[in-house]
C-alpha cells in the first residue's frame, strides 16, 4: 500500500529506540533516489507551479537538497536552498521540543497544571502541560475569531495569553482531541515564564542552536530577516503577494521561519541521542490520543518492493497559512526524512509529498501527473460560478477528475479573494465550496462578507449555517453580531 493509503494510522505502542545501522543496500538505494525525486518535483514546478525547497535524507546521506521556482516574483529572484520560508504550524513542533527539553532539565513537569507556571493568568487549573502539547486542553482552535482583532496587530505576551484564554473551553481538559493553536500560544507563554527569556531567545537556546539550525528563528516584528522569501497566493491565474501578518499573534504556534535543510536537521535531531532523553524521544511520536504526539502526528507505514521490510513507525507535521504550505515527515525505522516547503498557496501539499514519500520507501516510480486546475478557474473568470460548475461537470464526464480543484483549494482561493477585498468573487467561490460539502469556515467568511456589505440578516443566516456545523457551543461571530440587538458591522476589516 502507498503512503496516501497508510498515512494517518495511529502508533499503538511507545517506541524506545531508533532504527538500526543502514545496510549497503540502503546506501545504494539512497543514491538511486535523487533523479527520481527531482523528476517528480520538476513536474510539479512545470505544471502545478511549485515554488519552494525539498530536502530528502536517508540515514546520513542527503539524497535531495534543492530549490525550485521563485523566492521573489517582484524582483525575479530564484529560490535558493538558503532562503528562509515561514513554516506556519510546523513551528508547533519546535515549541513542543523546547518544552520537552525543559522537562528533561527538571524545570517542567508534563502532568503539572499549566497554572503552576502561569499563576496569574486565570487558566483553568485542570489543564496540564500534557494537554496543551497534545491538543486535548479544550482551548479554542484559533486566537482571534470573535475578538475584533486582526492579524496585522502587534500582540505582547500578556495580551496574547489573555485572548487565548478568553474563548473558554470547548470540552473538559483531557476528554478528547481538538486542534488548538491557542494551546500552543499558552505553551509559548510558559516557555517565556520558565526561562525568563523572550520566546525567540528561548527557542534559540533550547532548540535551534543545539541542533545547528543557523537559518531558523522566530520572526520578530520589525526585524530585518536576511534571505527571507516572499509569500504569494495564486488567485484565479494571478500571482499576488500574501497579506501582511504581524508574527506576534501566532508566537508559539506558527511564527518561525527557516529553511528545509534546517527542518531536516531538527527531524534528525529528534532521532538522535543528544537532544532528548530516550524516554522523551520515544514520547514525541507516541500516539497519546487520536493520532497526536508531542508536536507531531505519529503514523505507521509499510514499504515498497525495492526496499523490503516490515514497515515501521513514522511521525511528521504540516502547516499552512496565506502564502505558505509546509510539511516534514520522518520514517523512524528507515532513518528517512522528507521536508517540503512552498512559499505559495493554494497548494495541496500531500499531492507532492505522497509520491516523494513513496519513492523514499522503495516504491517503483509511477508516472506523476500534477493536477492542473486552471481550466475550472478560467471558466469561473469568464462566466462565474455557473460556468465553473459546467466545466467541472464536463471534466467529470471525461474522466478528468484529477484536474478538478480540491475542496481545500476552492476554500483557499475564496478566502484569499476575501483577504484581498474582492468580495463578490470571494463569496461566489466560497459558495462553490459549501456546495461541495458542509464547511464551517467557509460559512463564517461568507457571513463576514455580508457584514462588510451591511446586510446583517444575510450575515446571521451564514453564521447560523456555521453554528449548525460546530461540534459544541455557539460560533463567536453569531454571539458578536446576531444575538440581542444585533450591532452593526461597524466597518469590519477581513481578519
Amino acid at each position: 500500500m502507498g503512503f496516501r493509503e497508510w498515512m494517518g494510522g495511529g502508533l499503538a505502542v511507545v517506541v524506545a529506540g531508533v532504527a538500526p545501522h543502514r545496510t549497503a543496500a540502503q546506501v545504494d538505494f539512497a543514491r538511486d533516489l535523487r533523479g527520481e525525486i527531482e523528476v517528480v518535483v520538476d513536474r510539479f514546478h512545470e505544471v502545478g507551479g511549485f515554488h519552494g525547497q525539498v530536502v530528502v535524507s536517508v540515514g546520513d546521506s542527503i539524497v535531495v537538497d534543492g530549490a525550485w521556482g521563485m523566492a521573489s516574483h517582484e524582483l525575479q529572484v530564484p529560490m535558493r536552498t538558503d532562503h528562509r520560508l515561514l513554516l506556519a504550524s510546523v513551528s508547533k513542533s519546535f515549541t513542543a521540543a523546547a518544552i520537552l527539553r525543559l522537562v528533561d532539565r527538571g524545570d517542567l513537569q508534563l502532568d503539572a497544571p499549566a497554572e503552576r507556571y502561569l499563576p496569574d493568568s486565570g487558566i483553568d487549573p485542570r489543564i496540564t502541560v500534557h494537554h496543551l502539547l497534545t491538543h486535548t486542553s479544550g482551548l479554542a482552535r484559533d486566537l482571534l475569531p470573535g475578538t475584533g482583532r486582526t492579524r496585522r496587530e502587534h500582540f505582547p505576551t500578556p495580551d496574547r495569553l489573555r485572548i487565548a484564554l478568553s474563548h473558554g473551553l470547548r470540552f473538559e481538559p483531557g476528554a478528547r482531541y481538538a486542534y488548538s493553536s491557542c494551546g500552543y500560544v499558552v505553551l509559548g507563554a510558559i516557555l517565556e515564564a520558565v526561562t525568563e527569556r523572550p520566546l525567540d531567545r528561548a527557542l534559540d537556546d533550547l532548540v535551534f542552536e543545539p541542533l545547528g539550525m543557523t537559518s531558523t528563528g522566530l520572526e520578530v516584528d520589525g526585524a530585518l530577516i536576511a534571505g527571507r522569501a516572499g509569500r504569494y497566493e495564486r488567485l484565479l491565474g494571478q500571482i499576488v503577494p500574501a497579506p501582511f501578518e504581524d508574527p506576534t499573534f501566532a508566537w508559539g504556534s506558527g511564527s518561525v521561519s527557516g529553511t528545509a535543510g534546517d527542518v531536516a536537521r531538527f527531524a534528525r535531531g529528534l532521532l538522535g541521542d543528544d537532544f532528548l532523553s530516550t524516554e522523551l524521544r520515544a514520547a514525541v511520536w507516541t500516539d497519546h490520543q487520536q493520532g497526536q504526539g508531542y508536536g507531531v502526528r505519529p503514523f505507521t507505514y509499510g514499504t515498497g518492493p525495492r526496499l523490503p521490510s516490515n514497515g515501521g513507525t513514522g511521525f511528521g507535521y504540516d502547516g499552512g497559512t496565506a502564502g505558505v504550505s509546509t510539511i516534514f515527515n520522518v520514517l523512524v525505522d528507515h532513518e528517512a526524512v522528507v521536508v517540503i516547503l512552498a512559499n505559495h498557496t493554494p497548494f495541496q501539499m500531500n499531492r507532492l509529498s505522497n509520491p516523494v514519500m513513496n519513492l523514499a520507501l522503495g516504491y517503483e516510480p509511477d508516472p506523476i501527473r500534477p493536477p492542473d486546475t486552471s481550466e475550472v478557474w478560467s471558466a469561473f473568470v469568464e462566466g462565474g460560478a455557473a460556468a465553473a460548475a459546467q466545466a467541472a461537470s464536463r471534466m467529470r464526464s471525461q474522466g478528468r477528475r484529477s484536474a478538478l480543484p480540491s475542496a481545500l483549494e476552492v476554500y483557499q482561493v475564496g478566502y484569499g479573494l476575501y483577504r484581498h477585498h474582492d468580495l463578490d468573487r470571494a463569496e461566489a467561490v466560497l459558495r462553490m465550496r459549501v456546495a461541495m460539502s458542509p464547511f464551517e469556515p467557509a460559512w463564517t467568511i461568507i457571513g463576514r462578507i455580508e457584514l462588510l456589505r451591511g446586510d446583517v440578516d444575510a450575515a446571521c443566516a451564514a453564521f447560523g449555517e456555521a453554528n449548525a456545523l460546530r461540534s459544541g457551543g455557539v460560533h463567536p461571530a453569531w454571539r458578536e453580531h446576531c444575538e440581542a440587538d444585533r450591532p452593526s458591522s461597524g466597518g469590519l476589516l477581513p481578519r
